[in-house]
């Protein structure tokens, strides 16, 4: 299931043999036309910022069952698709810019809600909308030309590509939000490459992500659509001086909705996931879901988990200590997670008022906001940890802990006791 990564050079062969590799050419973005120093007022976003990869179409070679005899036609036709998409971007990006450049030098002589600046917006939208369709086609078209490389029970795997091809396009508006950018598929095959995964469970995995991506596909579109209205609503009413403030930004009600509901998608999906997974990998796939989703809670350096599964097989432990311990590391795990079941939802709710853009919250501030929810969990380790020194001493404790290596500072306490 892993990805396979193919080379980006190319021999060209000469009359007198193999020449310096040339790198093959990749997929032009917005980028490859900007101009150094000059601002852009984007409508949603720059378009075509991560057209499809020469890496990501390789990876079907594992994900769909292709033939890896056939590896150096799906190269091919990858080429042909790079070809076509960057004639394509050539004809529709550089207008695009040109639009952009125009609404941006406008919004700083006359301010972003001048009518010059927005007319000069409305031209850049109609060309950004053109400029994705195009890339969606040709991405498309480059899946079309696949299909016959597919296996014959591997056909079913086309509206998954075109589903992933619709979801680039839904998600070239931006946006803060980690909801809308997040794809489960590449963290499955990550832990499913464990040599302790359980092969028998991969069609229940693929069936459980197949009707992830359809659910996925269609809120990103309603998300989008919703974005693109909310947007151009509100360069309506600042064109018509038609409200202000709270007023304008609650245009963006609808999309923050959408994405609270892919949030859900998101969630459940993980936990059924977990489910498919079994016993021996769910705790590696929620490790692994909750770092990626939440990089301001996970990993926590100060969780004592490791610390009390080493404490466990302590053999120098009686029978009443091991009983003790037990009885503290049940209560320690039911505090740590509903302390971090309330990180998470905190962080849940203030993406979603980023996103309504009706308060005050920016995205850049909520890892400061976290500050004192973090020092209350990390206090919590340190309690449970100085309970443990309490009950067992300073001697065996940092006997345990030197076998798990570097960890946080112990917080001792004098009541403590060596044993």
């Amino acid at each position: 299931m892993l990805s396979t990564i193919i080379g980006c050079l190319a021999v060209v062969i000469g009359a007198n043999g193999p020449s310096r590799p040339m790198p093959l050419e990749s997929p032009l973005s917005w980028r490859s036309f900007a101009t150094t120093g000059q601002g852009y007022l984007h409508p949603f976003g720059p378009p075509v910022a991560h057209p499809i990869s020469r890496a990501e179409c390789a990876s079907w070679v594992e994900l769909h069952g292709i033939d890896p005899a056939l590896r150096p036609v799906l190269e091919t036709l990858f080429e042909t698709f790079v070809e076509e998409h960057n004639q394509l971007m050539r004809r529709h990006l550089p207008p695009y810019l040109a639009a952009a450049a125009e609404a941006s030098d406008a919004m700083l002589v006359f301010g972003v809600t001048s009518p010059e600046c927005l007319r000069a917006v409305a031209d850049a939208d109609r060309l950004f909308v053109a400029a994705v369709e195009a890339s969606t086609k040709a991405e498309l078209a480059l899946i079309d030309s696949v299909v016959p490389l597919l296996p014959d029970d591997g056909v079913d795997r086309v509206p998954m590509l075109m589903a992933r091809a619709e979801r680039r396009k839904h998600r070239s508006f931006t946006t803060t939000s980690r909801w809308v950018h997040l794809e489960l598929r590449p963290l499955v095959v990550a832990v499913a490459a464990r040599a302790s995964f359980d092969d028998s469970r991969a069609p229940l995995l693929r069936t459980t992500l197949d009707a992830y991506a359809v659910e996925l596909t269609k809120q990103l579109g309603l998300w989008a659509t919703s974005m693109r209205e909310a947007t151009r609503e509100q360069r309506r009413r600042w064109l018509n001086h038609d409200g202000a403030g709270a007023e304008a930004r609650s245009a963006f009600e609808r999309p923050a909705r959408v994405a609270a509901r892919i949030r859900e998608l998101h969630l459940q999906t993980i936990d059924a996931l977990g489910s498919a997974f079994g016993d021996e990998l769910r705790p590696e796939w929620r490790r692994v879901a909750l770092e990626h989703l939440y990089p301001e809670l996970y990993p926590d350096q100060h969780a004592l988990h490791s610390f009390f599964t080493a404490l466990s097989t302590e053999p120098s432990l009686d029978d009443a200590a091991r009983t003790a311990i037990d009885a503290l590391h049940r209560d320690y795990v039911a505090a740590y997670e509903r302390t971090s079941a309330t990180l998470e939802r905190f962080c849940a709710q203030w993406d979603d008022a980023v996103e309504e853009g009706t308060g005050s919250e920016v995205a850049e501030g909520l890892r400061r906001a976290l500050e004192p929810q973090l020092r209350a969990r990390e206090q919590l380790s340190q309690d449970a940890m100085r309970r443990c020194e309490v009950l067992l001493g300073i001697t065996l404790i940092d006997r345990v802990r030197a076998r798990l290596g570097p960890m946080p500072p112990a917080a001792t306490t004098p009541a403590a006791s060596p044993r």
